[in-house]
Protein backbone atom coordinates (compact mmCIF):
# COMPACT_ATOMS: atom_id res chain seq x y z
CA UNK A 1 0.00 0.00 0.00
CA UNK A 2 0.77 3.57 -0.48
CA UNK A 3 2.37 5.43 2.69
CA UNK A 4 -0.51 7.34 4.35
CA UNK A 5 2.80 9.13 6.07
CA UNK A 6 5.15 9.61 3.17
CA UNK A 7 8.08 11.29 4.40
CA UNK A 8 9.76 14.34 2.12
CA UNK A 9 13.36 15.29 3.01
CA UNK A 10 14.56 18.55 2.73
CA UNK A 11 18.55 19.67 2.90
CA UNK A 12 21.21 22.21 1.81
CA UNK A 13 23.85 21.29 -0.03
CA UNK A 14 26.58 23.76 0.48
CA UNK A 15 29.16 24.88 -2.33
CA UNK A 16 32.07 22.75 -0.66
CA UNK A 17 29.53 19.56 -0.94
CA UNK A 18 28.68 19.01 2.43
CA UNK A 19 24.64 18.13 3.02
CA UNK A 20 22.55 19.64 6.18
CA UNK A 21 19.38 18.74 6.93
CA UNK A 22 16.29 21.43 6.44
CA UNK A 23 13.07 20.25 7.68
CA UNK A 24 10.65 16.74 7.29
CA UNK A 25 7.89 17.11 5.72
CA UNK A 26 5.11 14.21 6.41
CA UNK A 27 2.61 14.15 3.67
CA UNK A 28 -0.38 12.21 5.05
CA UNK A 29 -2.79 13.14 1.81
CA UNK A 30 -2.33 11.56 -1.83
CA UNK A 31 -4.77 12.92 -4.27
CA UNK A 32 -7.19 10.27 -4.65
CA UNK A 33 -7.95 8.14 -6.78
CA UNK A 34 -4.75 5.61 -6.99
CA UNK A 35 -4.28 5.39 -10.65
CA UNK A 36 -3.66 1.79 -12.65
CA UNK A 37 -1.74 1.91 -15.17
CA UNK A 38 -3.28 0.71 -18.52
CA UNK A 39 -0.36 -1.20 -19.63
CA UNK A 40 -2.01 -2.04 -23.26
CA UNK A 41 -2.12 2.17 -23.73
CA UNK A 42 1.19 2.03 -26.05
CA UNK A 43 -0.11 -1.05 -27.45
CA UNK A 44 -3.32 -2.55 -27.93
CA UNK A 45 -2.65 -5.59 -28.51
CA UNK A 46 -0.67 -6.63 -25.73
CA UNK A 47 -0.98 -9.61 -23.83
CA UNK A 48 0.06 -8.52 -20.29
CA UNK A 49 2.60 -11.14 -18.72
CA UNK A 50 0.62 -12.36 -15.36
CA UNK A 51 1.39 -10.29 -12.00
CA UNK A 52 2.44 -7.44 -14.06
CA UNK A 53 0.74 -4.42 -12.19
CA UNK A 54 1.84 -0.58 -11.72
CA UNK A 55 -0.18 1.97 -9.84
CA UNK A 56 -0.04 5.80 -10.12
CA UNK A 57 -0.30 8.17 -6.65
CA UNK A 58 0.34 11.82 -6.25
CA UNK A 59 1.47 13.20 -3.40
CA UNK A 60 1.13 17.28 -2.97
CA UNK A 61 2.19 19.62 -0.40
CA UNK A 62 3.37 23.18 0.24
CA UNK A 63 6.98 23.21 2.27
CA UNK A 64 6.71 26.87 3.40
CA UNK A 65 8.71 29.44 2.95
CA UNK A 66 12.61 28.43 3.21
CA UNK A 67 15.77 31.21 3.15
CA UNK A 68 16.95 32.05 -0.38
CA UNK A 69 20.42 30.79 -0.95
CA UNK A 70 23.05 32.88 -2.28
CA UNK A 71 25.24 29.37 -2.91
CA UNK A 72 24.46 26.20 -2.92
CA UNK A 73 21.00 24.14 -3.74
CA UNK A 74 17.67 22.48 -1.99
CA UNK A 75 17.51 18.91 -2.30
CA UNK A 76 14.06 17.56 -1.90
CA UNK A 77 13.63 13.70 -1.81
CA UNK A 78 11.83 10.93 -1.17
CA UNK A 79 13.32 7.76 0.25
CA UNK A 80 11.55 4.16 0.47
CA UNK A 81 12.43 0.43 0.29
CA UNK A 82 12.22 -2.27 -1.43
CA UNK A 83 12.61 -2.46 -5.35
CA UNK A 84 10.71 -5.84 -6.98
CA UNK A 85 12.74 -8.97 -6.35
CA UNK A 86 12.43 -10.04 -9.71
CA UNK A 87 14.65 -6.92 -11.45
CA UNK A 88 17.20 -8.43 -14.03
CA UNK A 89 20.20 -5.62 -14.24
CA UNK A 90 20.92 -5.03 -10.62
CA UNK A 91 22.31 -7.58 -7.87
CA UNK A 92 20.32 -8.05 -5.08
CA UNK A 93 16.99 -6.16 -6.10
CA UNK A 94 14.74 -7.18 -3.27
CA UNK A 95 17.21 -5.44 -0.25
CA UNK A 96 17.02 -1.99 -2.00
CA UNK A 97 15.34 0.36 -1.95
CA UNK A 98 14.98 4.08 -3.81
CA UNK A 99 15.87 7.74 -3.55
CA UNK A 100 13.91 10.26 -5.60
CA UNK A 101 15.75 13.30 -5.70
CA UNK A 102 15.47 17.21 -7.19
CA UNK A 103 17.92 19.71 -6.76
CA UNK A 104 16.86 22.98 -6.87
CA UNK A 105 20.22 25.22 -7.13
CA UNK A 106 20.46 29.14 -5.85
CA UNK A 107 19.73 30.30 -9.30
CA UNK A 108 16.39 28.67 -9.61
CA UNK A 109 15.48 30.23 -6.34
CA UNK A 110 16.40 33.49 -7.28
CA UNK A 111 13.82 33.61 -10.96
CA UNK A 112 11.40 32.12 -9.15
CA UNK A 113 11.46 29.14 -11.39
CA UNK A 114 9.43 26.10 -12.31
CA UNK A 115 10.85 22.54 -12.91
CA UNK A 116 10.34 20.13 -15.99
CA UNK A 117 7.17 18.00 -16.24
CA UNK A 118 7.77 15.18 -17.98
CA UNK A 119 4.77 14.34 -20.38
CA UNK A 120 4.09 11.14 -19.15
CA UNK A 121 4.65 7.78 -18.15
CA UNK A 122 6.89 5.17 -19.39
CA UNK A 123 5.17 2.21 -21.08
CA UNK A 124 4.43 -0.57 -18.48
CA UNK A 125 5.45 -3.65 -20.94
CA UNK A 126 7.73 -3.66 -24.17
CA UNK A 127 8.17 -6.00 -26.67
CA UNK A 128 11.48 -8.31 -27.03
CA UNK A 129 13.14 -8.02 -29.90
CA UNK A 130 10.33 -5.29 -30.97
CA UNK A 131 12.21 -2.07 -31.61
CA UNK A 132 11.38 0.93 -28.49
CA UNK A 133 10.65 4.30 -29.78
CA UNK A 134 9.45 6.13 -26.36
CA UNK A 135 9.35 9.88 -25.95
CA UNK A 136 10.79 10.54 -22.54
CA UNK A 137 10.78 14.14 -22.86
CA UNK A 138 9.52 17.20 -20.77
CA UNK A 139 7.95 20.21 -21.01
CA UNK A 140 9.14 23.65 -19.32
CA UNK A 141 6.76 25.86 -18.12
CA UNK A 142 9.40 28.97 -18.91
CA UNK A 143 11.41 27.74 -22.53
CA UNK A 144 14.66 26.72 -20.40
CA UNK A 145 17.02 24.25 -21.82
CA UNK A 146 16.26 20.78 -20.91
CA UNK A 147 18.40 17.91 -21.74
CA UNK A 148 18.66 14.06 -20.81
CA UNK A 149 20.80 11.31 -20.10
CA UNK A 150 21.02 7.86 -18.40
CA UNK A 151 22.32 8.46 -14.42
CA UNK A 152 22.26 5.70 -11.36
CA UNK A 153 19.15 4.84 -9.67
CA UNK A 154 19.94 5.60 -6.21
CA UNK A 155 19.54 3.33 -3.38
CA UNK A 156 17.70 3.89 0.00
CA UNK A 157 16.85 1.61 2.81
CA UNK A 158 16.88 -1.62 3.28
CA UNK A 159 15.16 -4.40 5.18
CA UNK A 160 15.74 -3.81 8.55
CA UNK A 161 11.74 -3.02 8.87
CA UNK A 162 11.36 -6.54 10.03
CA UNK A 163 13.91 -6.46 12.94
CA UNK A 164 12.45 -3.09 14.56
CA UNK A 165 14.54 -1.39 12.53
CA UNK A 166 11.68 0.94 9.97
CA UNK A 167 12.74 4.52 10.06
CA UNK A 168 16.93 3.57 10.19
CA UNK A 169 18.78 4.23 7.01
CA UNK A 170 18.44 0.61 6.26
CA UNK A 171 14.96 0.06 7.10
CA UNK A 172 12.10 0.48 4.93
CA UNK A 173 11.10 3.90 5.67
CA UNK A 174 14.34 5.82 6.69
CA UNK A 175 14.60 9.06 9.11
CA UNK A 176 15.06 11.79 6.58
CA UNK A 177 16.22 13.96 9.77
CA UNK A 178 18.90 11.08 9.69
CA UNK A 179 19.87 9.85 6.20
CA UNK A 180 21.01 12.66 4.60
CA UNK A 181 22.10 12.82 0.60
CA UNK A 182 24.19 11.85 -1.24
CA UNK A 183 22.37 8.35 -1.78
CA UNK A 184 24.57 5.05 -3.06
CA UNK A 185 23.95 4.21 -6.53
CA UNK A 186 22.60 0.77 -7.06
CA UNK A 187 25.19 -2.22 -8.04
CA UNK A 188 24.24 -3.03 -11.94
CA UNK A 189 25.01 -6.59 -13.06
CA UNK A 190 28.40 -5.52 -14.65
CA UNK A 191 29.66 -6.13 -17.08
CA UNK A 192 25.94 -7.43 -19.26
CA UNK A 193 24.74 -3.91 -17.42
CA UNK A 194 25.66 -0.42 -16.67
CA UNK A 195 24.18 3.02 -15.84
CA UNK A 196 24.22 3.91 -19.82
CA UNK A 197 23.94 0.66 -20.95
CA UNK A 198 20.84 -0.78 -18.73
CA UNK A 199 19.23 -2.65 -21.05
CA UNK A 200 21.64 -4.12 -23.54
CA UNK A 201 19.86 -4.53 -26.73
CA UNK A 202 21.07 -4.41 -30.34
CA UNK A 203 20.90 -1.59 -30.79
CA UNK A 204 21.81 -0.44 -27.77
CA UNK A 205 19.06 1.33 -26.08
CA UNK A 206 20.22 4.89 -25.70
CA UNK A 207 18.44 8.16 -24.83
CA UNK A 208 19.16 11.52 -27.01
CA UNK A 209 20.20 14.34 -25.01
CA UNK A 210 18.54 16.94 -26.84
CA UNK A 211 15.04 15.21 -27.73
CA UNK A 212 14.96 12.94 -24.87
CA UNK A 213 13.90 9.74 -27.24
CA UNK A 214 14.66 6.70 -26.21
CA UNK A 215 15.22 4.05 -28.68
CA UNK A 216 16.79 0.60 -29.37
CA UNK A 217 15.90 -3.03 -29.22
CA UNK A 218 15.67 -4.84 -26.41
CA UNK A 219 17.35 -8.31 -26.55
CA UNK A 220 16.28 -10.25 -23.44
CA UNK A 221 13.12 -10.78 -21.34
CA UNK A 222 13.15 -9.31 -17.77
CA UNK A 223 12.70 -6.42 -15.62
CA UNK A 224 15.25 -3.65 -16.32
CA UNK A 225 15.72 -0.75 -13.52
CA UNK A 226 16.55 2.41 -15.65
CA UNK A 227 17.76 6.35 -14.40
CA UNK A 228 17.13 9.12 -16.20
CA UNK A 229 18.08 12.64 -15.16
CA UNK A 230 17.23 15.79 -16.32
CA UNK A 231 18.98 19.16 -16.13
CA UNK A 232 17.40 22.37 -16.73
CA UNK A 233 19.45 25.24 -17.53
CA UNK A 234 19.55 29.19 -18.04
CA UNK A 235 21.56 30.77 -19.78
CA UNK A 236 24.34 28.58 -19.91
CA UNK A 237 23.43 28.09 -16.19
CA UNK A 238 21.92 24.99 -14.35
CA UNK A 239 18.68 25.09 -12.38
CA UNK A 240 17.40 22.10 -11.28
CA UNK A 241 17.91 18.58 -11.96
CA UNK A 242 15.21 16.21 -11.96
CA UNK A 243 16.31 12.01 -11.42
CA UNK A 244 13.26 9.37 -12.83
CA UNK A 245 13.67 5.46 -12.09
CA UNK A 246 11.43 3.28 -13.26
CA UNK A 247 11.22 -0.07 -14.19
CA UNK A 248 10.59 -1.84 -18.22
CA UNK A 249 9.30 -5.35 -18.32
CA UNK A 250 10.63 -6.21 -21.50
CA UNK A 251 7.95 -9.86 -22.31
CA UNK A 252 7.77 -11.62 -25.53
CA UNK A 253 5.11 -10.67 -27.65
CA UNK A 254 2.96 -12.24 -30.19
CA UNK A 255 1.83 -10.30 -33.00
CA UNK A 256 -2.50 -10.10 -33.04
CA UNK A 257 -3.78 -8.27 -35.35
CA UNK A 258 -3.54 -8.93 -39.73
CA UNK A 259 -4.47 -6.36 -42.50
CA UNK A 260 -6.65 -7.47 -44.75
CA UNK A 261 -9.70 -6.48 -46.94
CA UNK A 262 -12.16 -7.94 -49.57
CA UNK A 263 -10.12 -7.92 -53.20
CA UNK A 264 -10.35 -9.47 -56.61
CA UNK A 265 -6.55 -10.40 -56.17
CA UNK A 266 -3.53 -9.43 -54.42
CA UNK A 267 0.11 -8.93 -55.95
CA UNK A 268 2.47 -10.96 -53.68
CA UNK A 269 0.20 -11.07 -50.97
CA UNK A 270 0.94 -7.34 -50.13
CA UNK A 271 -0.84 -5.54 -52.80
CA UNK A 272 -4.67 -5.71 -52.60
CA UNK A 273 -6.33 -5.30 -55.99
CA UNK A 274 -10.11 -4.02 -56.07
CA UNK A 275 -11.72 -3.37 -59.20
CA UNK A 276 -14.35 -1.45 -59.98
CA UNK A 277 -16.50 -1.34 -62.97
CA UNK A 278 -19.63 1.05 -63.59
CA UNK A 279 -19.24 2.86 -61.05
CA UNK A 280 -17.01 5.91 -59.37
CA UNK A 281 -17.97 4.95 -55.65
CA UNK A 282 -15.73 2.18 -54.47
CA UNK A 283 -16.75 0.96 -51.37
CA UNK A 284 -14.20 -1.54 -49.16
CA UNK A 285 -15.00 -4.46 -46.85
CA UNK A 286 -12.41 -4.42 -43.89
CA UNK A 287 -12.21 -8.15 -43.34
CA UNK A 288 -9.19 -7.51 -40.20
CA UNK A 289 -8.50 -9.51 -37.60
CA UNK A 290 -8.30 -9.68 -34.22
CA UNK A 291 -11.30 -7.21 -34.21
CA UNK A 292 -10.51 -7.01 -30.50
CA UNK A 293 -7.14 -5.70 -30.38
CA UNK A 294 -7.86 -3.43 -33.10
CA UNK A 295 -8.33 0.42 -31.81
CA UNK A 296 -8.57 2.65 -34.85
CA UNK A 297 -8.14 2.19 -38.66
CA UNK A 298 -6.92 4.75 -41.21
CA UNK A 299 -7.21 4.41 -44.77
CA UNK A 300 -5.49 6.91 -47.06
CA UNK A 301 -5.75 7.86 -51.08
CA UNK A 302 -3.78 10.41 -53.11
CA UNK A 303 -6.34 11.45 -55.69
CA UNK A 304 -5.33 14.42 -58.29
CA UNK A 305 -2.53 15.09 -55.34
CA UNK A 306 -5.56 15.46 -52.63
CA UNK A 307 -4.81 13.06 -49.62
CA UNK A 308 -8.81 11.46 -49.29
CA UNK A 309 -8.87 9.65 -45.58
CA UNK A 310 -11.14 7.74 -43.68
CA UNK A 311 -11.29 6.13 -39.75
CA UNK A 312 -14.22 4.09 -39.95
CA UNK A 313 -13.48 0.03 -40.10
CA UNK A 314 -15.16 -0.56 -43.82
CA UNK A 315 -14.52 2.84 -46.15
CA UNK A 316 -15.62 4.39 -49.61
CA UNK A 317 -14.19 6.89 -51.43
CA UNK A 318 -15.24 8.41 -54.44
CA UNK A 319 -12.98 9.07 -57.73
CA UNK A 320 -13.10 11.59 -60.17
CA UNK A 321 -12.51 9.56 -63.49
CA UNK A 322 -11.55 6.21 -64.96
CA UNK A 323 -7.96 4.87 -64.03
CA UNK A 324 -6.00 3.03 -61.22
CA UNK A 325 -5.12 5.04 -58.03
CA UNK A 326 -3.11 3.73 -54.88
CA UNK A 327 -3.83 3.71 -51.08
CA UNK A 328 -3.25 2.47 -47.85
CA UNK A 329 -4.67 0.65 -44.85
CA UNK A 330 -3.51 0.76 -41.70
CA UNK A 331 -4.13 -0.65 -38.14
CA UNK A 332 -3.49 1.10 -35.05
CA UNK A 333 -1.08 3.52 -36.86
CA UNK A 334 1.84 4.21 -34.21
CA UNK A 335 1.52 1.81 -31.73
CA UNK A 336 3.70 -1.29 -31.22
CA UNK A 337 0.41 -3.40 -32.07
CA UNK A 338 0.07 -2.44 -35.91
CA UNK A 339 -0.33 -3.96 -39.57
CA UNK A 340 -0.93 -2.37 -42.90
CA UNK A 341 -1.42 -3.43 -46.63
CA UNK A 342 -1.60 -1.27 -49.95
CA UNK A 343 -4.65 -0.88 -51.93
CA UNK A 344 -4.49 -0.65 -56.25
CA UNK A 345 -7.79 0.13 -57.26
CA UNK A 346 -8.99 -0.06 -61.00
Amino acid sequence: AYDTDAKFGIYEKTIDGRFRFVRQIVDQRYLNPIRNIDPTANNPCLIVPPGVCVQDAVYQFITGPLPMLNAGSYYIAYQRCCRNETISNIIRPGDAGAAFVIEITAAAQKNCNNSPVFKGLPPVVICVNSALTYDHSAVDADGDLVTYEFCDPLTAGGQDGSQGGKNSCTGVTPDPSACLPPFVPVNFRAPLYSTINPMGGDPVISIDPVTGMITGTPRVQGQFVVGVCIREFRNGELLTETRRDFQFNVAFCEPQVFAKVQADSTIQGKVFVVNACGTLDVDFVNLSTDVKFIRKYRWEFDVQGTKQVQTSRDARFSFPDIGSFTGKMVLNEGTECSDSLDLLVN
